[in-house]
């Protein structure tokens, strides 16, 4: 059933530094068993651009632990206004989720990413 969509990240990310969700999202994230993520790019700046989504999972929201794949992975974004999507069904029932996103290529890197997530339980 689903529970939510929301636009969890919308801004423009510069350079190939990994960056994460807000704070505001991780419960959110969390509270779901199956999550399905489209990803919005659109101004790419760049060769070879590539986007990669992965997450991380916390009960604390301190201490976070790495996934072991990622949700899009390292998909080309070279040009401009593409979507791409991922699914992730979450087995290991921590709390908080947030993401972990990631530009690729030739620098200077650069883009504005968007992505929308749909939560949804068992049931």
């Amino acid at each position: 059933m689903r529970q939510y969509v929301e636009t969890v990240f919308n801004d423009r990310i510069y350079g190939i530094t990994a960056t994460y969700t807000a704070p505001q999202h991780n419960d959110r994230l969390g509270q779901c068993e199956y999550l399905s993520f489209q990803a919005l790019i659109m101004s790419v700046g760049g060769t070879n651009t590539t986007l990669t989504v992965g997450y991380e999972t916390s009960n604390d929201q301190l201490n976070w632990i790495g996934s072991t794949g990622n949700i899009i992975n390292a998909v080309d974004i070279t040009g401009a206004n593409k979507t791409h999507s991922g699914t992730l069904t979450q087995t290991n029932g921590l709390g908080a989720m947030r993401l972990k996103i990631s530009l690729g290529g030739t620098t200077p890197v650069e883009a504005h990413v968007a992505i929308i997530a749909c939560g949804r339980t068992a049931g």
